[in-house]
């Protein structure tokens, strides 16, 4: 059960992304363009409250716009495989560090 209201909207972005690409190009970019405003929603309540969490959230809607570019483009090779594993990093802190931020979490 997730408890926190925040981290429900990012695991509800991160099921919509990951419903969208058994669905076709257009459904995926609307998945993702939602994902990404949806994350930087819950970043700015971050913003004061917990700054390693919005820096988490902000890489994570960083990668999602650089797919979003690049799907537009039509330069992702797999598209479906690239959405879910840029769905994957959607949890804050669970499971899952971008390289920058592992130091200060403990790690390497």
């Amino acid at each position: 059960m997730v408890v926190s209201p925040n981290k429900r909207r990012l695991y509800l972005a991160q099921e919509a992304l990951i419903d969208a690409v058994g669905a076709s190009g257009d459904h995926i970019v609307t998945a993702l363009e939602a994902a990404i405003q949806e994350a930087m929603a819950v970043a700015i309540i971050y913003a004061h409250r917990d700054p390693e969490k919005k820096n988490h959230i902000d890489a994570w809607v960083d990668e999602l716009e650089r797919l979003l570019v690049r799907l537009k483009a039509g330069e992702a090779q797999d598209p479906r495989t690239e959405v879910l594993e840029a769905a994957q990093r959607a949890t804050i802190f669970d499971n899952w560090f971008y390289p920058e931020q592992a130091r200060s979490a403990g790690f390497g």
